[in-house]
């Protein structure tokens, strides 16, 4: 399942920031925390019509990444080639702000 597709009520994707056609890392908003919490969430997309993983019950959704870790994937993905390097950039220049 492509990483633009998996929409919950609960996590709202602003950019997809890694995506191998097998793994998927996003970020996003989390609308359950006070004001709706930026983090970046990971997925395996599946294969073919499957859902990947994780779901719930029935649905797919994305994993939450703690916040504290954020910088960290960030800046280990500026160095793959399945990342949008740019969508990188542009995170951590707003959490700058």
């Amino acid at each position: 399942m492509k990483p633009e597709e998996v929409n919950p009520s609960n996590f709202e994707v602003e950019k997809i920031i890694y995506d191998d056609d097998e793994f998927s890392i996003a970020y996003g908003q989390w609308h359950k925390a006070e004001q709706g919490s930026r983090h970046l969430a990971v997925r395996w997309n599946g294969e073919g019509e499957e859902k990947g993983f994780p779901t719930s019950f029935g649905r797919p959704v994305w994993c939450l990444i703690s916040s504290d870790l954020t910088d960290i994937f960030l800046t280990a993905l500026l160095s793959s080639p399945n990342s949008n390097k740019k969508n990188i950039i542009s995170i951590f220049n707003k959490e700058e702000q």
